[in-house]
């Protein structure tokens, strides 16, 4: 039997098909519309949609729209067809399946609550449900971070001070933690802190500003770069490491991570403000995520098609990554 070919939409193609007006007025919208009604009656080619595009109407449901949200879920389950792609948890790899998007998302909402605990307010969840006493934060004040700052470089040594300013004095896995857990509010709040962080990080480490116009092995020259920085090490060095020591390695965290960090480096990055938030710069990862499982991924966004086909090169994933225009042309190709 043979298994379906599945084209990822991102959420930002999924907005401009569902807009009349810009159907009207654009011929790669208005074909991959058609296309995509047409394979209604071809069981061999699937839209799926995912989580991650069901959070990026969260938003909305915030502000109360619930008219737009109504209507983003019923577009959404008319393009897939109500066939879902989803990593749930503890699994290694997402899973296909019927599921209606309005089901998913409420049951998304009455989950989410977008809020990131304090170090404290972690410890006693942990305590509550292991039923454990104050002898578990006692334990993370005193084992180490894990980080030995003295053979960090000096411009590490500075970015460190700056950014993980208690586990620099006091070097414990608490500080360590409850300095991320900082950061990382402060960063999901404000778009300002995310964008300041990052430009400290260039400032300390610049990447080559023709990186952009290298096509193939992109990381390859990311690697390149940060090593005859001040920092000294590459992109894998830097990152992979202690990913591999601290977190279980699984695709999606691999995918998820190395898109985050290539917009913290300087390539192809977002500019995070009210409307883009460090929820959406996540988020687009996640999408990245789920067309790895796909044969197709299609995006609009310039700097997600960017960062995705830098990963997926790099990670050997035979996805391929494509914008509107470029599948219009393709399959008017095929069709001569």
């Amino acid at each position: 039997m043979n298994l379906p070919f599945t084209v990822y939409l991102d959420s930002n193609v999924i907005s401009l098909i569902r807009n009349d007006a810009i159907r009207k007025s654009r011929i790669d919208i208005d074909f991959m519309y058609g296309f995509i009604e047409d394979s209604k009656n071809n069981e061999n080619i699937i839209f799926p949609y995912s989580d991650a595009h069901l959070s990026d109407i969260v938003p909305s449901y915030k502000k109360g729209d619930c008219e737009f949200v109504e209507r983003d879920l019923e577009f959404l389950s008319h393009i897939s067809d109500n066939i879902c792609i989803c990593l749930y948890w503890n699994m290694q790899n997402p899973t296909f399946a019927l599921r209606q998007p309005k089901e998913f998302f409420n049951e998304i909402i009455n989950k989410n609550s977008n809020m990131i605990p304090s170090m404290e307010e972690f410890c006693n969840t942990l305590q509550g449900a292991t039923g454990m006493s104050n002898v578990l934060l006692d334990m993370f004040k005193v084992i180490p971070s894990g980080i030995c700052i003295e053979n960090l470089s000096s411009a590490e040594q500075q970015y460190f001070e700056k950014n993980f300013p208690n586990t620099y004095k006091w070097n414990t896995f608490y500080n360590l933690m409850d300095d991320t857990i900082n950061m990382l509010q402060r960063m999901v709040t404000d778009p300002s802190e995310y964008n300041e962080l990052r430009k400290q990080f260039n400032d300390y480490f610049p990447l080559n500003k023709n990186i952009g116009n290298v096509r193939k092995n992109i990381i390859s020259n990311i690697n390149a770069d940060l090593t005859k920085s001040p920092f000294g090490r590459n992109f894998d060095e830097w990152f992979l490491l202690n990913h591999k020591q601290y977190v279980k390695s699984d695709v999606c965290h691999t995918i998820v991570s190395k898109y985050m960090l290539l917009d913290f480096v300087g390539y192809a990055s977002d500019t995070l403000s009210d409307k883009n938030k460090y929820n959406n710069l996540f988020n687009d990862a996640r999408h990245c995520f789920y067309g790895a499982y796909c044969q197709l991924f299609i995006t609009n966004d310039k700097r997600a098609y960017k960062k995705a086909k830098a990963i997926y090169e790099e990670v050997s994933i035979g996805t391929k990554v494509m914008n509107t225009m470029e599948f219009y042309k393709s399959c008017q190709e095929i069709s001569k």
